[in-house]
């Protein structure tokens, strides 16, 4: 009887979240080119975890954000996580991607990423980065464009 060995690979993706209704999306970005950022944000990603001196297996979610001023916000949700040295290497190195155009507003998704890994992924169900939560404290509950806006201020601070 064979069995099937898989290797532990820096990066693999798992899935893709769209953080925001299909009509909003479809508004705000094409797809083809929303597939292309999220394609490039995957390679930077996956070039980051081959370079990682510890091979941990880590499995969350790289959350981005994109407004049409091509400015771009990037948080992590791993378990477990990166140190705060690698994690803040990593979204810096992320943030640098040139982005997808967008129109009307901010953009938000999720990739569901697997670092290290041989096994399955286990069951996420949503992102929920750090500072979301901090963010969201004391509140029954926010739209994420709400929430992304309400951290995330845009250039200029209005």
């Amino acid at each position: 009887m064979a069995s099937a060995v898989m290797a532990a690979t820096p990066l693999r993706q798992n899935s893709i979240v769209l953080l925001q209704p299909m009509f909003m999306m479809e508004q705000r970005v094409e797809v083809k080119a929303l597939s292309d950022y999220i394609n490039a944000l995957k390679a930077s990603a996956a070039r980051f975890a081959a370079d990682l001196e510890d091979k941990v297996p880590r499995h969350g979610f790289i959350v981005f954000a994109t407004r049409p001023d091509k400015s771009v916000k990037v948080w992590l949700d791993f378990n477990p996580a990166l140190s705060a040295e690698e994690g803040l290497a990593l979204i810096a190195q992320l943030e640098s991607v040139p982005p997808c155009s967008v129109r009307d507003g901010t953009v938000v998704a999720a990739i569901n990423v697997s670092l290290w890994s041989t096994g399955a992924a286990p069951a996420m169900s949503m992102p929920a980065p750090q500072e979301w939560l901090d963010s969201l404290k004391g509140q029954d509950s926010v739209e994420v464009t709400q929430l992304v806006d309400s951290i995330w201020l845009p250039k200029g601070g209005t």
